[in-house]
C-alpha cells in the first residue's frame, strides 16, 4: 500500500513557438505558460473540470522582464503572473507562488511542493506562507537584502542582463 501522502506527478506539459514557425503567434509569457498548463492537464487523461477544480496551488517562474520596471517586455507582462496563467486556463487556486529568477527554479518548486505534500513541516510552512507582493516602482529604492536577484549568473549573463536593462538587449 502506498502512503496517501506520496506525491505523484500526474501530468506534464510544455509548449514552445519559434519566430520562424509558419504558425508563430507571438504569444506572451502568460499565454505560453497557459498552453503548457493545458498540455499538462490533457496529459492527466482525467476529466478536465475535475482536475482544474482540484488545483489548489499555482506556481510560476519570474521572468527577467518582470524583475525590473525598466526591462523591456515586447510581448507583454503581467502584474500577477501565476494568477494570469491560472485565469487563462480556468483555474482558481487558493495559493499562488511566483518563484525568483534562476536556472534551478522549476526543480526547486517541484522539490518544495513534493516535500509539502509528503508532510515535511518546514516545506508545508514555506508553501503556505503569504508571499510579498512586489511594487515594481519601489525596486530602485530597496536595499540589497530586500531584492530578488538573478542567481548563478556568470559574467556573460550579467553583461546581457545589464544591456537589456539599459534598453540595448
Amino acid at each position: 500500500m502506498v502512503d496517501r501522502r506520496t506525491p505523484v506527478i500526474v501530468g506534464v506539459g510544455e509548449f514552445a513557438e519559434r519566430v520562424d514557425d509558419r504558425d508563430y503567434r507571438g504569444l506572451s509569457p502568460v499565454d505560453l505558460a497557459a498552453e503548457a498548463v493545458r498540455a499538462a492537464l490533457r496529459d492527466t487523461e482525467a476529466d478536465f473540470a475535475a482536475v482544474t477544480s482540484a488545483v489548489d496551488t499555482a506556481a510560476g517562474m519570474r521572468q527577467f522582464e518582470t524583475s525590473h520596471p525598466y526591462a523591456p517586455a515586447p510581448l507583454g507582462r503581467s502584474n500577477n503572473y501565476p494568477r494570469s496563467v491560472a485565469n487563462r486556463v480556468g483555474l482558481n487556486p487558493r495559493r499562488l507562488i511566483l518563484e525568483v529568477v534562476g536556472g534551478d527554479g522549476p526543480q526547486k518548486l517541484v522539490n518544495e511542493m513534493v516535500a509539502a505534500i509528503a508532510g515535511d513541516p518546514g516545506a508545508r510552512t514555506e508553501a503556505s506562507k503569504e508571499r510579498e507582493e512586489v511594487d515594481l516602482r519601489q525596486l530602485d529604492v530597496r536595499t540589497p537584502d530586500q531584492e530578488f536577484l538573478v542567481m548563478d549568473a556568470d559574467s556573460s549573463q550579467l553583461h546581457a542582463i545589464a544591456a537589456t536593462v539599459r534598453g540595448q538587449g
